[in-house]
């Protein structure tokens, strides 16, 4: 690994993400919360309001981003998510440390 990538591995970490090896793999993890994601909840522990990025969402909308897999792939250096939102938002931190 070059220094550059540990910089760049570090910063990810720094920002929230959580790093995962496994055989092949090497990905730093994401939740949603650590991409922008902020949500108020009733007592019921149901979603009453929630933002990302400061711009609010539907409820629904936050429950799917709360449950989406968003990660950096350092074999590849590839965003992958199953929400484009999250993917976009990922896109943006890194090119803010890159």
């Amino acid at each position: 690994m070059t220094s550059n990538q540990d910089t760049m591995i570090q910063a990810l970490i720094d920002l929230g993400g959580s790093r995962w090896t496994k055989g092949s793999y090497d990905r730093i993890y994401f939740n949603a919360k650590a991409l922008g994601l902020r949500c108020s909840y009733y007592k019921t522990g149901n979603i009453s309001s929630a933002t990302l990025g400061g711009e609010h969402i539907s409820n629904s909308c936050a429950r799917q981003l709360k449950a989406a897999k968003t990660f950096y792939d350092l074999k590849t250096g590839e965003v992958v998510s199953t929400e484009c939102a999250l993917e976009r938002k990922l896109n943006e931190m890194i090119a803010k440390i890159a």
